[in-house]
């Protein structure tokens, strides 16, 4: 099925978007050249950003050498074209930039000391965990995927 026939009757700019944002709808052989459809065909910088998003996420996953370096070559793309735009309560500037420089899993390792990892606090405050360094800290990563 095309990008024309899924999207008919739906509100063009917000439906795109979400239609990018879930993907994981539409099946591993099926999002793919949904996903290219648009990032190809759309005016909207946000269904651009979220098609990009999308498509980098699944790439990024790949064992394959080629995928992963396109996943790359999109983040980079996410972050310098689309990188003021928000996504949720971010942007996407911060999602490409994390995405693009994840630590090794060496780094990672029991009993090493845990790299710096910077951000912001509910407040907006700058927080580092370097500052917290000889505490016991409880870091909890979640996501809505």
């Amino acid at each position: 099925m095309s990008l024309d026939e899924r999207s008919r009757g739906l509100p063009p700019l917000f439906e795109l978007a979400r239609i990018a944002e879930y993907s994981y709808l539409y099946g591993r052989e099926g999002i793919g050249p949904l996903l290219d459809q648009l990032i190809d065909a759309s005016p909207h910088d946000r269904v651009d950003a979220t098609a990009i998003h999308a498509k980098a996420s699944r790439l990024r996953r790949s064992k394959d050498k080629d995928d992963t370096d396109q996943a790359r070559r999109l983040l980079e793309q996410l972050r310098d074209r689309y990188g003021k735009l928000a996504f949720r309560d971010t942007t996407y500037h911060a999602i490409a930039t994390a995405m693009l420089s994840p630590h090794s899993p060496d780094v990672l390792e029991v009993g090493k000391v845990a790299p710096e990892i910077s951000g912001v606090d509910v407040s907006g405050a700058p927080v580092h965990l370097s500052d917290h360094r000889g505490k016991i800290v409880l870091l909890d990563f979640w996501g809505d995927w």
